[in-house]
């Protein structure tokens, strides 16, 4: 368990690093990707709050700059994360968005 946890927490610091790189360039798209890639890192670590709130900034940033597909993903990704936590009508919610 403690290297996987560590194999995780390795991760989060190359998407954050990665994240900077991207703002740096300017490429929103890319920070959006990034943003949802420490969503699931949060989530399979237990960061569920955390998780949350990456997967709907990334929702933001993909709508923002018109990602149709991040977008699509991002909702899929809230209503999963919703569905872990029996709250079905929130997921369904989310997942049924367009």
């Amino acid at each position: 368990m403690r290297l996987r946890i560590a194999r995780y927490r390795e991760a989060r610091e190359c998407f954050r690093t990665a994240h900077d790189l991207a703002e740096a360039l300017g490429s929103q798209r890319d920070g959006g990707v990034l943003i949802n890639n420490l969503g699931f890192v949060a989530a399979d670590l237990g960061e569920h709050p955390e998780a949350l709130d990456r997967f709907e900034r990334a929702l933001t940033i993909n709508r923002a700059t018109g990602f149709r597909q991040g977008e699509a993903l991002s909702l899929a990704n809230i209503g999963r994360l919703h569905g872990r936590f029996h709250r079905s009508p929130r997921a369904r919610s989310h997942l049924r968005r367009r």
